[in-house]
Order: C-alpha cells, then structure tokens, then sequence
C-alpha cells in the first residue's frame, strides 16, 4: 500500500543454487585459507557483475591493520590489481598475447597511498571465473615478501583453476611473453 518494496527470499535461494552448481564456495575459501596462512595477509575472490566486481568470498589476516572487505560488497570492475587483471581476461578476446607477467601488483592504489595487492585470474571450463587476489597495507608490500607472495599466488590460482576444470586456460594464460 505504501509503494515500498523489498528484495525477498527468492534471491536466497537463487544466489544459493548457483554457489552450489560451481561449488565454488567450498574449492575457494580452502585456496584463500591457505594463502592467509602462507602469506599472512588478507585474500579474496572476485567475479564482475556489470560494471561492478562483488567480493564472492575473502578470508581475513590475523593483522589488525589490513583492509577491510566484506564477501557481497562491490566496487567499481577496473580499479586497482583485480581492475587490470579483469580488463586482460573478462572480454570475448582475452590478451593472451600482451606478454603479461602475472600475478599483477598494484602498490599505493588509493590517494592515501596505504593499500596494495596482487590479482591473478582464475579459471573454470572455458571462461574466467573470477579474480583471486592478496590485499593488505603498503608497508608490508617489500620487495621480499611480493617475490614470497608471487609463486603462493599462482600456485593457488592453478591449482583452483583445474578444480574447476580450466587448467587449459590456465596454462593458455601462463605461457604468454
């Protein structure tokens, strides 16, 4: 009677459904565990969604100074490391042949300078899956510990990728420059 709406059970079930149809949840959130351990910053998973990427799933670093992401919250599709890796795969012609060093890294990505991460695609069949990444402040982005966190990152994002029966596209991926 009063005009208003609201979003009901429906999309549950839905957005439910199709978590179980990947199983994505499950192959994931065991991939950014282990990179949180290994790595001892934050880690998420990243579809797009338009022109916005939702945060599908991330566990969080034991740090009290990390950024601070929840699983559904969007963010503009292209902005920072995730932005750029979606920019060379999320098309009809992926730039497989650009010569791409991944994982990529982004340092410094906002005005105030204090936040950095590294992105790799992720594969599932014949389509990108999404974007799994490592995120947390600058000044624990040393040189050293993004050489540590560069192998961590594509060791996870290859052995997901053929969970979801995308090794080819992984390997297509890796293998250009």
């Amino acid at each position: 009677p009063d005009k208003r709406f609201s979003l009901g059970s429906e999309l549950m079930r839905l957005g439910l459904h199709y978590m179980r149809t990947l199983r994505l949840e499950e192959h994931v959130h065991q991939a950014l565990r282990h990179l949180v351990k290994t790595t001892g910053e934050s880690a998420d998973f990243y579809r797009r969604d338009g022109d916005r990427r939702i945060c599908l799933f991330r566990e969080e670093c034991a740090h009290p100074i990390r950024e601070y992401v929840l699983e559904g919250e969007t963010r503009p599709v292209h902005a920072g490391s995730i932005g750029r890796v979606f920019s060379l795969y999320d098309t009809s012609q992926p730039s497989w042949d650009k010569g791409i060093e991944l994982p990529i890294a982004e340092l410094n990505r906002r005005p105030t300078g204090d936040l950095a991460s590294v992105a790799v695609p992720v594969f599932a069949t014949t389509e990108l899956a999404g974007i799994m990444s490592i995120s947390g402040p600058t000044a624990r982005f040393t040189p050293d510990k993004l050489a540590m966190m560069r192998p961590e990152l594509l060791t996870a994002a290859e052995t997901l990728s053929r969970k979801l029966g995308g090794e080819t596209l992984w390997r297509r991926a890796m293998t250009v420059g």
